[in-house]
């Protein structure tokens, strides 16, 4: 089957996220094929390490938010130089590569930007946290599964939670 676009959806926090990349990259691998190395991080993530910083170093809620904002823009800036080194090895293949970092639910924004780019397919991680898990705190595989606006890949890393 020949994919002419391929989103790689990879947590710039997991484990196991070479090998997806490297399997997204092969569907592409046919010349004209095109690919999105896409990231979200949680909204949480940085508010809640921020909110610390602030309570301990005694700062103002105005400061805190500040301190807040740089500390998310700094996460940003960090997991959108990691996947530029992914685009960097795709782009010495001959890919043509477009890099997507967001902030948000995974699920949605993975579905959302598909859908804009006119994905052929969505390549993700398998994760293994259980049946219970993924019912209490929700499933990004799950989500992407039901709502996807094209195909599917699920690349099981070898990594178990």
């Amino acid at each position: 089957m020949h994919f002419r676009k391929v989103l790689v959806a990879v947590d710039p926090a997991g484990e196991g996220q070479t090998q997806i990349f490297e399997r997204a990259l092969s569907l592409a691998a046919e010349k004209g094929g095109r690919l999105m190395i896409f990231g979200c991080l949680k909204p949480s993530t940085a508010a809640e390490l921020d909110d610390r910083v602030g309570t301990m170093d005694g700062l103002d809620s105005s400061s805190s938010l500040s301190a807040r904002d740089r500390f998310q823009g700094t996460v940003l800036d960090r997991s959108r130089a990691w996947l530029e080194s992914l685009a960097l090895t795709a782009r010495q293949q001959d890919r043509e590569v477009e890099v997507v970092v967001e902030v948000g639910k995974a699920g949605p924004e993975i579905c959302q930007a598909a859908a804009h780019w006119k994905a052929d397919v969505i390549v993700l991680g398998l994760t293994r946290r259980g049946k219970f898990a993924d019912r209490l705190l929700g499933s990004v595989t799950h989500h992407v599964v039901h709502h996807a606006p094209c195909s599917v890949l699920m690349v099981h890393s070898g990594k178990t939670a």
